[in-house]
């Protein structure tokens, strides 16, 4: 069909003015970029307009009257698809349908709720409620399948149209600079303001041409506007300070679940029509009132986090959204920690994660700014002890420390609390002796001499009991690389040796093979395995000729490395051992001799390894000899926790168990007996935060021991267990028991405890079945 002059008298301007009745402006262009004019009869009457919707490659259908011919096209589809979502807008209810005009259903529909294309560019923003245009819905919408095509309205069973686009730009139908784009920073929106007429409801309505029009909900928000400003028809004023502010209650309504129940109520206000709001600025509150009213408000950073308070506080949602969304674009080092409290005491969710993850990962610049100095002592200990606060070196963390604390002269009490944050087993032991332990501030307080001390020990001696702990300065943290991993050391599975070492990384939720055994010990068994200084040590053990032995082996976790060290003055198996004071403890055992293998002699001699001179030397023996006992260090004591003694009747000796724990104290070299409340033998043990953990051969009982009240409890029944030399650790702020034996089964998984709850968290499969194992936990680098 030729394009006709605007002018002539059967162009799309000489609709008549019935037709013009109908709110039928413009035409838009095609699919093609050609634009369908009005098709007139030959007799030039005027008659009703009659939507017809066809697909690009269907025939125009001819007939009688005026008739507007659009495209069912991919963009309408997804323009519904966007109806659907605005649905959840503030305006989302269609006005009554009369049954006498269901022809024409004109509803309002509001713009999308949220910033514009280019509100996110720069450091304020314009919110405006006007409809972003066509192709930024293009743009912003994913794709999706073609709708099918309808046939020609009038026929016997077609479906009415799904929409009907109306392009509105600055220029009249077919101007190209009403659709000229304009730029803001990095984003792009258009100058001109689309109106998207389209169904907004997915209702099925028979032989009826759906219209919906954003114009006529523009026109109703300009009407609102307006009553507002010429304080026409409202019936509340909001008070703040000395300003009055004249509202329509529904508006509030509709936009704050806060006036609604407010106003709705019969309170005073609801009564009066007057509501008192205090702790807000006036200007904030003419901020919501526009946004109410759906004008465009300015948020910079400097009203922000007003605007989001108020917005928070009258329970506009969508305004808070939008409000922290601003904010999370303002994340900087200057403000991440005051956006951590703001938005911790608002429940900001994404802007406190978006805030914290800044301020980790950023420490060496945030501790230098103002804000850091001014933090509160709450958040700052939550800040310092962060697992995964991004440093090079500890030192670093303890000199932003000081500075906070000589930043105040009165912050001189929270010393000790503020050092505990400090990781001080991980700075340099140059640095711990020299500057740490001579700095003034230090000096005559006994907290944080207490922790200076055993900072000391754990840089001089490596014992192992601080990071037993699990206490979170004891653990070195994420950014150094180095991570806790578990252990496991040679063992039995169906009476063969095995000569595996596997550790389980728990950040890789994997086992990884180290070095095998590459000593005499890969062919023992009932040998004891204990860790000193980040090394692991296998003590003593059975071989495979039947004889006890004192062979000694190291594993070297810095070159993943086995080597044979100097043997023991006595051979022993079944016996334990420990790291305390810097030396390795074996206490008790079996031995067996060549004359005597069948009956072997329980051992009561104690003696330690000095790694330093590859030494070992004798200490004073046990009060009660044993075998099987359990063993752990404690406060630089060595813990003999009951065992298998024999009766001292030369003639008619016989075996018990032992209802004691053996205390011995390296300093005195002394021993001390302390009650253990019942026999327990052929034991397990593992220390965590002042308590002694064991589990015992075939009990369905966990075991947990407090030495400073020497009082035993069945601290959880596990119907799991009833198993045999299984090992028991604490690993990464759990309980683990590892492999074991179950009758004639050895056994190939772990069971993670939580120590709070005493639940099985889960069960990790080990990479091979076995028993009478070494657990151990150690640092591995990677």
């Amino acid at each position: 069909m030729a394009h006709r002059d605007h002018n002539s008298p059967g162009s799309s301007r000489n609709i008549g003015p019935q037709n013009r009745a109908r709110g039928l402006g413009a035409i838009p262009p095609n699919a093609d970029g050609r634009m369908d004019f009005l098709e007139e009869p030959e007799n030039n009457e005027e008659f009703p307009l009659q939507v017809v919707n066809r697909r690009h490659n269907q025939p125009r259908a001819r007939a009688g009257g005026v008739r507007i011919v659009t495209y069912q096209s991919y963009r309408g589809y997804r323009l519904r698809r966007e109806d659907q979502q605005e649905q959840q807008g503030r305006f989302y209810n269609s006005p009554p349908v009369n049954q006498d005009q269901q022809n024409d259903i004109v509803p309002v529909l509001s713009s999308p709720d949220g910033f514009s294309s280019d509100s996110l560019a720069g450091e304020e923003h314009e919110w405006s409620d006007g409809m972003s245009s066509i192709s930024d819905l293009d743009e912003r919408l994913p794709p999706a399948a073609a709708p099918p095509a309808y046939p020609v309205p009038g026929a016997a069973d077609s479906p009415p149209p799904d929409f009907l686009g109306i392009s509105m730009g600055s220029r009249g139908v077919g101007s190209s600079r009403g659709n000229k784009r304009t730029r803001t920073g990095s984003t792009s929106s258009y100058s001109s303001v689309e109106s998207v007429c389209f169904n907004s409801r997915k209702q099925k309505i028979s032989n009826t041409n759906s219209v919906q029009c954003i114009s006529q909900r523009m026109a109703l928000i300009d009407k609102l506007q307006k009553y507002r400003s010429n304080k026409e028809f409202t019936d509340v004023i909001l008070t703040v300070e000395d300003q009055e502010i004249a509202c329509h209650r529904v508006v509030l309504a509709a936009n704050s679940p806060y006036f609604h129940a407010l106003l709705s109520s019969n309170m005073k206000e609801g009564r009066e029509g007057r509501v008192h709001i205090q702790g807000h600025k006036p200007e904030i509150v003419h901020m919501l009132v526009r946004h109410a009213y759906a004008e465009a408000i300015k948020v910079t950073t400097e009203n922000a986090q007003d605007v989001l308070e108020a917005a928070d506080y009258f329970q506009m949602d969508m305004l808070k959204s939008h409000c922290e969304k601003f904010l999370i674009r303002q994340v900087a080092e200057s403000n991440c920690l005051g956006l951590m409290q703001f938005a911790s005491l608002h429940s900001l969710d994404r802007l406190y994660n978006k805030a914290k993850k800044y301020a980790v990962k950023n420490f060496n610049k945030v501790s230098q700014q103002e804000e850091f100095l001014r933090l509160p002592l709450a958040t700052l200990s939550k800040y310092l002890e962060d697992h995964g606060l991004v440093v090079q070196r500890e030192e670093h963390v303890y000199d932003a420390a000081m500075r906070w604390l000589e930043y105040d002269a009165t912050r001189k009490e929270h010393v000790a609390e503020v050092l505990r944050c400090v990781r001080l087993f991980f700075v340099s032991s140059r640095f711990l002796f020299e500057v740490i332990t001579k700095h003034p501030m230090f000096q005559g307080n006994p907290e944080v001499q207490n922790i200076l001390s055993e900072a000391c020990k754990y840089h001089a001696l490596g014992s192992n009991e601080m990071k037993h702990g699990s206490l979170p300065h004891t653990k070195p943290r994420a950014s150094s690389g180095i991570s806790e991993v578990l252990v496991v050391v040679g063992g039995i599975c169906n009476n063969r040796r095995l000569l595996y070492t596997e550790c389980y990384h728990p950040n890789k939720q994997d086992w990884i093979s180290l070095s095998d055994i590459s000593t005499s010990h890969a062919t023992m068994h009932s040998y004891s395995v204990c860790s000193h200084k980040n090394d692991i040590y296998i003590t003593g053990g059975h071989s495979n000729s039947g004889m006890t032995m004192d062979a000694v082996s190291v594993y070297f976790s810095n070159i993943d490395q086995w080597s044979l060290l100097a043997h023991m003055q006595h051979p022993r198996e079944r016996h334990g051992s420990a790291s305390v004071d810097g030396a390795v403890y074996v206490a008790g055992g079996l031995m067996a001799s060549p004359k005597n293998r069948k009956k072997p002699g329980v051992l009561d001699n104690v003696e330690r390894y000095r790694p330093d001179y590859n030494r070992w030397e004798k200490v004073k023996p046990l009060p009660k000899r044993c075998y099987s006992p359990g063993v752990l260090s404690y406060k630089e004591k060595l813990y003999v926790i009951g065992g298998v003694s024999m009766t001292e009747e030369p003639s008619n000796s016989s075996k018990i168990i032992l209802d004691c724990i053996q205390c011995y104290d390296p300093l005195k070299d002394s021993w001390s007996q302390l009650p253990l409340g019942r026999p327990l033998a052929r034991l397990s043990c593992a220390l965590y935060r002042d308590h002694f953990y064991m589990i015992s051969n075939n009990a369905s009982s966990i075991f947990r021991y407090d030495p400073n009240t020497c009082t035993l409890e069945e601290w959880r029944e596990l119907h799991e267990l009833n198993v045999e030399f299984a090992g028991l650790a604490a690993f990464n702020g759990k309980l683990v028991i590892s492999g074991g034996q179950k009758g004639s089964t050895t056994l190939n998984h772990m069971l993670v405890i939580d120590f709070e709850s005493g639940r099985v968290e889960e069960e990790v499969k080990m990479k091979r079945s076995r028993c009478m194992h070494g657990c151990v936990p150690i640092d591995k680098f990677g």
